[in-house]
């Protein structure tokens, strides 16, 4: 296996299905288009902001990965291992998901903890930029344990979501039950509808 640089595009060159070792690489802002990384270990790689679109990860292993900013879409990432990777802002339009814990088709945990009103589990979090009425999905959505990755987040009490989130105003949101995931001690779902802006007191 070597890897060759030229022009920041790198390029891996190997034979039988030989594993490129970038355990730690520092790739931040490489331009990694279209590179073949299939079964690439780039366990705890800084990725950061890293143009990564159309390249081939499957079954890469990038577990604490930090891929903030990072440009993935259209990436082949069919059973790549995401858990604990940074994923804050990362890219993902287009991208192969299945065999990952972005599949879609994911089984999250369930609400459970939470009050269910007419079918729909309550919760409360930062009220951040979100409208009362609206209703918001996440662009990819998380079923790893990984407490910080994608979806939007909410906890089944106000009393939680205050504690959490001292600094802002709290909203009431309601989501399916079957849409909400635990993950450590934090709670995610894949689409909430915003109910109402809580008092302060």
């Amino acid at each position: 296996m070597r890897l060759v640089l030229e022009q920041h595009k790198l390029w891996l060159q190997g034979k039988g299905g030989v594993r490129a070792d970038l355990r730690q690489a520092n790739l931040r802002l490489a331009d990694l288009r279209w590179t073949d990384l299939q079964r690439a270990n780039l366990r705890d790689a800084d990725l950061r902001d890293a143009d990564l679109r159309e390249a081939d990860l499957r079954e890469a292993d990038l577990r604490g990965a930090l891929l903030q900013n990072a440009d993935l879409r259209w990436v082949d990432l069919r059973n790549a291992d995401l858990q604990n990777a940074i994923l804050w802002n990362t890219k993902f339009d287009g991208a192969k998901l299945t065999g990952t814990c972005l599949d879609p088709t994911n089984k999250p945990s369930g609400a459970d903890g939470f009050m269910i009103e007419n079918g729909r589990a309550i919760g409360y979090r930062s009220e951040s930029n979100y409208v009362v009425g609206m209703t918001y999905k996440a662009p990819v959505f998380s079923t790893s344990p990984t407490g910080c990755h994608p979806g939007l987040y909410l906890w089944p009490t106000l009393e939680q979501a205050r504690a959490y989130c001292w600094f802002s105003t709290c909203i009431k949101v309601s989501a399916k039950p079957e849409d909400i995931h635990k993950a450590g001690d934090k709670y995610r779902c894949k689409e909430f509808h915003v109910e109402e802006v809580c008092n302060k007191s």
